[in-house]
């Protein structure tokens, strides 16, 4: 058995590929119990929490010698979703170029709700997209991803803000007063009482619009 501290940008999935083991063989270990009470889902871990992960087993292929033989590496991913708006309106059909950790650049558009959905690297730091590319009103916004802390902390809290358009500021570990007004628009906007308060009712609601 391992204990491995969580790194910055690392979730479950990460972990379990870097010591070649399961997630769920992982998550379900009795040393982790503690773990999953605190953190519900396995996809947003804080940087400095204490995984116990099982003994891993390397990977066997039985093949004949003096013979070619051709190995093919499959790369889990996952669906992105990033929302453009101005104003309110969502950015219809706008046209756009992406690249992922500064690989290839990718050629899309936003669909009718302004919505871009791809697929990236379980793995995957950094994407990087071009609203209108190569005109005079190009816009450029990088993503880090799994740079994201819990939901119930407040600097997870802070993130979400930021991401759903509320503000907040830079995230930080307080609930400062802009925090707190970012918190309200927020509230006020879910339907939840506008108390500035990390409730119950209104971590329910951000993990829910912000899909974690």
């Amino acid at each position: 058995m391992t204990v491995h501290r969580v790194q910055s940008c690392q979730d479950l999935e990460t972990i379990a590929r870097h010591h070649r083991v399961s997630r769920s063989e992982i998550w379900s270990a009795p040393e982790n119990a503690a773990l999953r009470e605190s953190r519900p889902d396995p996809g947003i871990l804080r940087e400095g929490d204490e995984v116990f992960v099982p003994q891993g087993r390397p990977p066997c292929r039985v093949v004949n010698t003096g013979a070619a033989h051709r190995f093919m590496r499959v790369v889990p991913t996952t669906e992105l979703r990033l929302r453009f708006e101005q104003g309110s309106s969502p950015r219809a059909r706008a046209g756009l170029v992406y690249a992922i950790d500064g690989a290839q650049q990718h050629t899309s558009e936003l669909d009718a709700e302004g919505t871009l959905r791809i697929q990236v690297p379980r793995d995957a730091r950094e994407v990087v997209v071009r609203l209108y590319p190569d005109t005079e009103i190009e816009e450029t916004y990088t993503m880090a991803i799994r740079d994201l802390d819990p939901a119930d902390e407040v600097r997870g809290a802070r993130q979400r803000l930021v991401n759903l358009g509320f503000g907040g500021g830079d995230p930080g570990d307080d609930l400062d007063d802009e925090a707190q007004s970012a918190l309200r628009r927020f509230q006020f906007h879910a339907g939840c009482r506008a108390s500035g308060s990390l409730d119950a009712e209104t971590l329910d609601a951000l993990r829910r619009m912000h899909r974690a």
